[in-house]
């Protein structure tokens, strides 16, 4: 175990003065041969069959620094556990003392971001009660319906509650961008994601064969200045076409419900799961608050080279040149990238928490029961061999973080709100409906834009 003694230079950046073992510096220095070995080539010798010793006596000078890397890179994992919040990167090597046959430096390093948590207290969350409201019930039951609706063609023009067949095409500055778009479909009167397009379709009567064209100007979207232009939407109607949706009967209920036998069993089902989306609604949104509240009492460090890291990434992934930015533009992702990262910083630093008092093995059957509420199969072991990956410190595709965040997001909130509760930090909420729980969170959202 090499000697290592850590200073602090400020926040975000250590110095580490690091003498290793001589057993240490012998095994750096043989790995770096090995690696010189497969490279070098020496008359006399196949290639990467060249004797050690003789790589030691020809290649002396690249030995030398080949085997202070290797010396370096070997004392990271060591001076990571002796420095309060890890290791991120290697700033500059200095003092190097290669005499004798341990090896002496100092390194200067910067640590990865950290949070100083502040009172746990200000984490205090409602624990909301469902009360389903007849507007719940009938809102889930048209979903349902429309799930199961018959279509019948008709020549009249479009009205509410008809469902629209149509093909567009986007053109900027009048010339096509890609492949028009066919056979989209659209209920007139549902929650449209274009309230506009829909709004012209009712405006002109359309029937089949109608033609809408309308201008549409994006959100604007920095340093991407082709994204910015207007563009035309081309729309034409194939068919108009009346929604036909089935009554709910007892007949009906039997055909389409793994358990229930008539419709005030369906009613109780539709109320069971309403609930579940509910409370999982719910404490995401109290959580939300909660734990901004929580990120307002505490300190965020991010150290410079990890936000550059950061910045070149983000600039490499848009296909944005670093000279067609400017310092203040720089400062301002900067800032972004922190503000968005604080969230993960405050989320790391529970589990850190939880992770005191339950072992990694509760934690992980927790995480699997909670899978299989909505998973099985091949499914449920590809999700848990993810986990697995995790735990064990393997990196992974960015699509498959994608795939394990999302389903850890609604796992670790129940393990935080449990943990909140062992802190005497829940407090009794209110009785809301589903449609007051949603109003409150489109609020929430308002609030934070």
């Amino acid at each position: 175990m090499a000697d290592i003694n850590i200073t602090k230079i400020n926040d975000t950046r250590l110095k580490a003065k690091v003498r290793t073992t001589s057993q240490e510096s012998e095994q750096a220095r043989i790995r770096a041969m090995e690696k010189l070995q497969k490279k070098v080539k020496v008359p006399g010798f196949r290639p990467g069959k060249v004797p050690l010793h003789i790589i030691r006596q020809k290649f002396a000078d690249e030995l030398m620094l080949d085997s202070l890397h290797e010396a370096v890179i070997g004392c990271v994992d060591q001076i990571a556990a002796k420095s309060e919040h890890g290791f991120y990167s290697i700033i500059s090597l200095d003092n190097v003392d290669l005499k004798g046959d341990a090896y002496a430096f100092e390194l200067t390093f910067d640590l990865p971001p950290y949070i100083k948590p502040g009172k746990l207290k200000e984490a205090t969350i409602r624990e909301n009660i469902f009360q389903m409201s007849e507007d719940d019930y009938d809102n889930a039951l048209r979903v349902l319906r429309l799930q199961k609706a018959t279509y019948e063609d008709k020549s009249t023009p479009a009205e509410k509650g008809d469902q629209i067949i149509f093909d567009y095409e986007i053109l900027v500055d009048g010339i096509p961008m890609g492949e028009p778009k066919i056979d989209n479909k659209m209920i007139l009167g549902q929650e449209s994601s274009d309230p506009i397009l829909e709004q012209k379709l009712l405006e002109a009567r359309a029937v089949p064969g109608t033609e809408v064209r309308y201008e549409r100007t994006p959100v604007t979207r920095p340093n991407n200045q082709e994204d910015d232009k207007p563009y035309t939407v081309i729309l034409t109607v194939k068919k108009v076409q009346k929604v036909i949706l089935p009554e709910i009967t007892d007949e009906w209920v039997q055909r389409n419900s793994a358990t229930a036998k008539t419709v005030a069993e369906f009613r109780e089902e539709i109320h069971k799961d309403l609930e579940a989306f509910f409370n999982k609604r719910s404490l995401k949104m109290e959580l939300s608050r909660a734990l901004e509240q929580f990120a307002k009492d505490s300190q965020f460090f991010f150290s410079e080279s990890y936000l550059n890291d950061k910045v070149e990434e983000f600039l490499k992934s848009s296909n944005i040149l670093a000279d067609q930015v400017s310092p203040e533009q720089i400062q301002n992702l900067k800032k972004s990238i922190a503000d968005r990262e604080k969230h993960s910083l405050v989320i790391n630093y529970l589990m850190k928490e939880i992770r005191k008092k339950k072992s990694s093995e509760d934690i992980r059957a927790g995480f699997r029961s909670t899978l299989e509420k909505n998973f099985s199969g091949s499914t449920l072991d590809d999700i848990m061999s993810l986990y697995d990956a995790v735990e064990s410190g393997k990196k992974l595709e960015k699509f498959d973080y994608y795939t394990l965040n999302s389903a850890l997001s609604d796992y670790y909130n129940l393990l935080i709100k449990e943990h909140l509760k062992s802190e005497g930090l829940i407090k009794k909420g209110k009785k809301m409906s589903l449609k007051e729980l949603m109003d409150e969170l489109q609020q929430v959202h308002s609030n934070q834009e």
